[in-house]
């Protein structure tokens, strides 16, 4: 089974070039002294799109790892640019998560399912509100390793 790091940030996130190498540098760490080969990101923000961003560009030095696309459900504009999906992300999962769920629900669902599936959660969490935080707070409960590189 491989292991699994996940990521978690705040949805109204700015780039900045230190956080982008911080994101690097774990990467590497991860996959070097963790064995880490696979990268569950979701779409819902610019903090899930630098992290996807980085590991597509750390492929050529890892050829071995994978970036997963993690949704709570199949939306029309997958179904529209899955080509385009299909060339960034290695694999799309669509978390298992029941069709009786509200809608409301499938997000934060969606969260709690890349945590129960990973070793550890790479995030950018600054406030203690949103769902990005109770992803981080979820993955406390559940044990696993977190790196939060805002500090």
């Amino acid at each position: 089974m491989n292991k699994i790091c996940t990521f978690a940030g705040h949805g109204k996130y700015y780039y900045s070039e230190d956080t982008y190498k911080k994101i690097i540098s774990c990467l590497k760490q991860l996959i070097c002294d963790k064995n880490i080969s696979e990268f569950w990101v979701g779409n819902y923000g610019s903090f899930d799109a630098m992290a996807a961003r980085a590991v597509i560009n750390i492929k050529e030095e890892y050829p071995h790892i994978k970036l997963c696309l993690v949704i709570p459900y199949i939306t029309s504009n997958i179904n529209k640019f899955i080509i385009e999906y299909k060339n960034i992300y290695d694999e799309i999962i669509v978390a298992d998560i029941s069709p009786q769920t509200p809608i409301r629900a499938y997000i934060p669902l969606c969260n709690q399912y890349m945590v129960d599936n990973s070793a550890c959660l790479l995030c950018y969490i600054e406030r203690k509100s949103g769902g990005a935080f109770k992803t981080y707070e979820y993955a406390l409960k559940k044990g696993i390793q977190i790196i939060n590189i805002s500090n």
